[in-house]
């Protein structure tokens, strides 16, 4: 059964992918609004990595924005496999999941075997290093994992260390996190967006970890169609990852960095 999930997969482009028992995360299901579309009687959940790497640019975005928003990419990808999935299995259920999941997605890429998890919180994939976007597909056929024990990093606390607000200790001190928010900035989070130069996300923890170095570059063709490499106020927002915050986010942090 797993053979024929894998080449459904394959054959709909996703190259990167494993499962991992829904008793595993079963315990650790976030608290969205998608998770009501989780029914009774799940078994396995069949983890698909989308790697988003396109090479490095002189960018004040962090590099997931630089490419088309994930988001629509990733829900076209599961809505192909899933129509498939159905097809081969009429008799069961399958709901896909990405980005906005009940489904703790780093834990369950490293428990289907496609990485590590390093100190910042990140899969960390052998091929595209943390680049890489998860997806899932949660289902009540039973099928046999890919991975085992949980793996992590080896701690060198280089990203710890990379780290301008410190928010490995406090997620809420994120940069990333700090970027996208619509409330006001106090004045230290003002300070951290100019210092850092991003005015979309944030990749510092990412750029210095040795797993992202002589990593390979995404094949997605999605991915590689559409590099927008920079922001200038004013530029079309349809299709970006930054849109969904407004514009008035993503101008007022150009406005702190210039």
């Amino acid at each position: 059964m797993n053979r024929t999930i894998e080449t459904i997969l394959q054959n709909n482009g996703i190259k990167i992918s494993g499962i991992c028992c829904f008793t595993d995360v079963a315990s650790r299901l976030l608290e969205t609004r998608n998770r009501t579309q989780l029914t009774n009687g799940m078994q396995s959940v069949i983890v698909m990595l989308f790697p988003y790497y396109t090479g490095e640019y002189h960018s004040r975005l962090s590099k997931y924005a630089l490419v088309p928003d994930y988001h629509m990419v990733i829900k076209e990808y599961q809505d192909r496999v899933v129509v498939a999935l159905k097809k081969a299995f009429p008799n069961n259920n399958f709901v896909p999941f990405a980005d906005n999941s009940p489904i703790p997605e780093v834990f369950a890429a490293a428990k289907a075997g496609l990485g590590v998890i390093g100190q910042n919180g990140l899969l960390l994939n052998r091929r595209y290093g943390s680049f890489v976007f998860i997806g899932e597909i949660v289902t009540d056929l039973l099928l046999s994992p890919t991975g085992g024990e949980l793996a992590y990093c080896e701690d060198c606390g280089l990203c710890y260390r990379a780290c301008p607000a410190q928010s490995m200790e406090d997620k809420s001190r994120c940069l990333s996190e700090i970027t996208q928010k619509k409330s006001d900035l106090s004045q230290e989070e003002k300070e951290l967006i100019k210092q850092s130069g991003f005015i979309w996300g944030c990749d510092i923890c990412q750029n210095i970890c040795p797993y992202n170095h002589f990593i390979e570059k995404t094949d997605i063709k999605e991915f590689l169609t559409d590099i927008r490499p920079e922001y200038t106020k004013g530029d079309d927002l349809t299709g970006r990852a930054y849109a969904w915050r407004g514009r008035k986010v993503i101008e007022r942090n150009c406005d702190i960095v210039e």
